[in-house]
């Protein structure tokens, strides 16, 4: 009896084998085309166990650096002229989810017919001298414009005038880089056209020699998002000590939420490039004695501007905040920086002065105690070059930034206004208080707290956040602004994204790979309009086929990708991605 059932088990197993094997081979072949049939491609031919990627975004770009020219006469339209091309390969994507308006300047490639077909949005130096302007407005006692402190700072120090691109170099069809500054009214005036070819032919190596060490890698770097710490003002002697400050720097950054929680977006260099002297320029503390008030020898000249210009022409500056320091070397920062690949830059200045500023897109930040904080700061400049936040403090010296001439609020800052909703309605509740009072923090969250952007009038949507107190963590509006920013970077699925693998003329595996093994991405597979698999693979012959005959023709087979993450409580273009290829039965004849 036993024998018996041994042997009806087996065959049992063999007719749903032969039954499964029938299914997969009826004698009918799948071809398949990554292109819309109407573009005319061909199908390609794959032996049994050969796999083919599909079509792969070209994200390869140079390091181009420009300079920012202004007249003094305010009415005549800024320009940009081509400082230097440096022949390090770079990447570059192209910001087809960015959402945010807080910008001034873009960047655009067009083809011969003008057509767009890459744009992204940039920091330059025009956001700095809004800065500038507003201080110069609102609270030192110096009788000057932003064009005429413009002048004297070219003058002086013309490599501080100067920012840093990436001009995308693949893209088929692509003519022209444009640089473009938005205007009061919307419009956009254009700063400069460059032949990208011509801007190619004028690349130079690289000036700066460094040595570049990876602290945390997850992927490549035109699938990443990726870091670079440098140092300024770090003798040959203090190379350990820069080393472990960068070290302290990453940790603090990746063990913060929403970092930790997306930390496979992730890889993190330091490029070490020694300097002649500690310190920064005129980083004399307050009332400090035997401090000399003058510039530092170091790599990227790093130096508090405030108290230098006024040392420099001999001005009254007030009761101005003598905290801002920047690499006056902006130029060669950014060739350090691409010695690794980065698409974001943090700054560590060697001094015990306090600065944490994010003026020309890097993260400029000293280390001003023995990494207890500073590390945080690091991650408080992040929310400003990254996720494009703005500060929810007040500080006595800086000035109100509501009415910059032309970048508009942020989303973690607003006006109550009872004829508009906040910029985070979505995330109050129906009986949130608007102003909501201090002491129900607890109870809401997510409100609109008052007195912040140093505005009296302007609120902010939680009492706490690394926003206002970098020793805070990120509140929940400011957490899902950083993941839009992360998302607007970095696509959800890498750029080598769809796999075909023939396992028969009649079968097919196709992958998707997937970033992590966190759960944040679900994949739907769909044939036409039928659901058919889900995961990051599915085998299309047989039964998931069977419904289609030779008089279909071409069917869309489509991947849908959703992001699934909790940071977002608002909807994102990037939290889906539709991955699409065709395919055809031919029955045998």
């Amino acid at each position: 009896m036993r024998v018996s059932l041994r042997l009806l088990s087996l065959a049992l197993f063999s007719l749903m084998l032969a039954a499964c094997v029938s299914d997969l081979d009826d004698g009918s072949t799948i071809r398949f085309r990554f292109a819309a049939p109407e573009a005319g491609s061909a199908s390609p031919d794959l032996d049994d166990g050969q796999t083919l990627p599909g079509p792969v975004e070209s994200r390869e770009a140079r390091l181009v650096i420009f300079d920012a020219v202004l007249s003094q006469n305010s009415q005549v339209p800024p320009k940009v002229e081509l400082a230097r091309v440096v022949n390090t390969p770079l990447f570059a994507d192209a910001d087809d989810h960015d959402l945010d308006s807080h910008w001034i300047t873009r960047a655009r490639v067009e083809d011969a017919h003008g057509e767009t077909l890459w744009r992204q949005r940039v920091n330059s130096l025009f956001q700095l001298l809004e800065f500038l302007n507003l201080l110069l407005e609102q609270q030192a006692a110096v009788n000057l414009s932003a064009n005429q402190v413009y002048a004297l700072v070219r003058q002086q120090y013309r490599p501080l005038t100067q920012f840093a691109v990436r001009v995308p170099v693949g893209l088929e069809g692509g003519r022209d880089y444009v640089l473009e500054l938005a205007q009061p009214d919307g419009s956009w005036v254009e700063l400069g056209r460059f032949d990208i070819d011509t801007l190619l032919s004028q690349a130079e190596p690289n000036s700066v020699q460094g040595q570049v060490d990876t602290l945390v890698e997850h992927g490549p770097a035109d699938d990443s998002l990726d870091i670079v710490i440098l140092g300024d003002g770090y003798t040959a002697a203090e190379r350990a000590e820069f080393e472990g400050d960068a070290q302290a720097v990453a940790e603090r950054i990746l063990a913060t939420s929403p970092f930790r929680e997306h930390r496979d977006l992730f890889n993190i260099h330091l490029v070490w490039t020694p300097s002649g002297e500690s310190g920064a320029g005129y980083d004399c503390l307050r009332n400090a004695s035997g401090c000399e008030q003058r510039m530092r020898d170091t790599i990227f000249e790093t130096t508090f501007v405030i108290p230098a210009v006024a040392d420099l022409f001999n001005l009254d500056i007030g009761e101005v905040s003598d905290r801002i320091a920047l690499p006056l070397q902006v130029g060669r920062m950014y060739e350090a920086a691409a010695l690794a690949q980065y698409d974001e830059v943090v700054l560590l200045s060697n001094t015990r002065k306090f600065s944490g500023f994010a003026g020309v897109y890097a993260a400029l930040v000293t280390t001003y105690d023995a990494r207890q904080s500073f590390p945080d700061t690091v991650v408080h400049e992040l929310g400003h070059t990254l996720g494009m936040l703005g500060d929810e403090y007040m500080q006595p010296g800086d000035p109100c930034f509501f009415n910059e001439p032309h970048i508009p609020l942020p989303v973690n800052i607003d006006e109550l206004n009872p004829e508009e909703a906040l910029s985070w309605e979505h995330w109050l509740s129906e009986d949130t208080p608007l102003p909501t009072p201090p002491n129900a923090s607890f109870t809401y969250p997510v409100g609109a707290y008052e007195r912040t952007y140093n505005c009296e009038f302007l609120v902010r949507p939680s009492y706490t956040c690394m926003m206002n107190d970098s020793g805070e963590t990120f509140c929940p509006v400011c957490a899902e602004q950083m993941v839009r920013r992360f998302y607007s970077a970095v696509d959800p699925i890498p750029n080598h994204p769809l796999e075909v693998e023939r396992i028969s003329s009649g079968e097919l595996e196709l992958r998707l790979p997937r970033r992590d093994a966190r759960g944040r991405y679900a994949i739907t597979w769909h044939l036409g309009d039928v659901l058919i698999g889900q995961g990051p693979r599915v085998r299309l012959g047989g039964r998931s086929f069977e419904e289609l005959d030779q008089s279909e023709g071409w069917v869309e087979m489509r991947a849908n990708v959703t992001n699934t993450t909790d940071f977002l409580a608002a909807p994102h273009p990037a939290t889906h991605q539709v991955f699409s290829l065709w395919v055809a039965r031919e029955d045998a004849p």
